[in-house]
């Protein structure tokens, strides 16, 4: 494996983190909203 190829390994890796972050802040929020709508009832 030379050094390219292991560079484009560690970008996706990162990429691939980077995607689960923004997924979570997702969930994050979603579950705000439905809380926040919870409590006003």
């Amino acid at each position: 494996m030379n050094e390219r190829e292991f560079l484009q390994g560690e970008i996706k890796k990162t990429v691939d983190r980077l995607h689960d972050v923004k997924f979570l802040k997702i969930l994050c929020g979603l579950l705000n909203e439905i809380y926040r709508r919870e409590d006003k009832k």
